[in-house]
């Protein structure tokens, strides 16, 4: 009984959620009348080869849960085909979305004497950066989903043939993971990313102020979009931690030595980036100054200057605080799951 509950389960797994109960039913019904029909009594009675014997008839899970959803598919196999759907579905929206928020910023600025004709042309480059965004999305995780797909397959020139054995036991709740969880952090990931890449002089500190107002970048604009393909590659590095999440559906011994991998990864780019001095806009404390000058109200932005110099001066030691809070968080999930790893 075990051996068909670990089937059912493989199969339905793979289908979609509102289909799940009814082919549950109905699988549990159809290897019930194979097993009848086959060995004469029902499968309380019978025992585990001949058990077996149905499941191989059946099929591997993957390929009858492909028949029970009724798609072809070919550029990635049954197994990840769902999860590559869904993530280049979260990734389209993540990139909408942001694509949106630096729309709506462009047109908080002054659009100058033909207001027409601004938004006219912001409102081209925001298709454009759609476009050009969703492919580049689109390319990546086909490319990631391909990548996992050849990683699935073992190098033996010849496929082994599935077994009833081979079905993975039925995952300890302790164990899952929240579909939700990287579903957010991708969204979030390519949103920060978007903005940090194509807004970066809006970061700053924003200051209104009797109807005028005021903006000062943190960042050297210049110098921080130099390291635009090394903000793209840790984006594309966490976004990957979040679609293996995505597709394993549980922790596992794997899956933690992958986070840690590409932690550190991430922890290097970060290292690199704020390792340059002159990331960070030279003039900052200057443009302050001047700000409250013209204000003339006595405000001299003591504490904000007080912070800009403390996170100027330590961000290597915070980067280095957070990658081993980081990896401490994971090192304890690992010991919490150890006896179900």
């Amino acid at each position: 009984m075990e051996l068909i509950v670990r089937y059912v389960h493989a199969v339905i797994s793979k289908l979609p959620v509102e289909q799940r109960d009814d082919i549950e039913k109905e699988l549990r019904g159809l290897i019930e009348d194979m097993l009848e029909e086959r060995t004469g009594h029902d499968n309380e009675s019978a025992d585990t080869a001949e058990i077996e014997a149905v499941l191989l008839e059946l099929g591997p899970p993957a390929e009858l849960a492909a028949k029970y959803s009724g798609r072809n598919r070919y550029l990635i196999g049954p197994g990840l085909f769902d999860s590559y759907v869904r993530v280049l579905k979260v990734v389209g929206m993540a990139i909408v979305i942001a694509m949106s928020v630096v729309l709506v910023i462009d047109m908080l600025q002054p659009v100058g004497s033909n207001p027409v004709t601004a938004f006219s042309g912001i409102f081209a480059r925001w298709i454009g950066s759609i476009i050009e965004a969703v492919m580049q999305g689109f390319v990546w995780v086909t490319v990631i989903f391909a990548v996992l797909e050849y990683k699935g397959v073992k190098d033996s020139g010849k496929k082994k043939a599935w077994q009833p054995s081979d079905l993975p036991p039925i995952p300890s709740s302790e164990l899952q993971i929240k579909r939700s969880e990287p579903i957010v952090s991708i969204i979030f990931t390519v949103l920060f990313t978007a903005i940090f890449i194509s807004l970066p002089e809006w970061i700053g500190v924003h200051i209104s102020h009797s109807g005028e107002y005021y903006h000062v970048p943190l960042f050297n604009v210049e110098i921080l979009k130099s390291y635009a393909p090394l903000i793209w590659g840790s984006a594309a590095l966490l976004v990957l931690k979040e679609i293996l999440k995505l597709v394993a559906g549980k922790w596992s011994k794997g899956l933690i030595v992958y986070h840690i991998i590409i932690s550190v990864l991430v922890f290097i780019a970060a290292l690199i980036l704020f390792a340059d001095s002159t990331i960070w806009n030279g003039q900052f404390v200057l443009q302050l100054q001047e700000i409250a000058r013209q204000l003339a109200d006595g405000k001299d932005f003591g504490s904000v200057l007080s912070v800009w110099n403390n996170v100027t001066a330590n961000v290597i030691y915070f980067i280095v605080l957070f990658f081993l809070i980081d990896l401490a968080l994971l090192l304890y999930k690992a010991y919490k799951l150890r006896t179900y790893l």
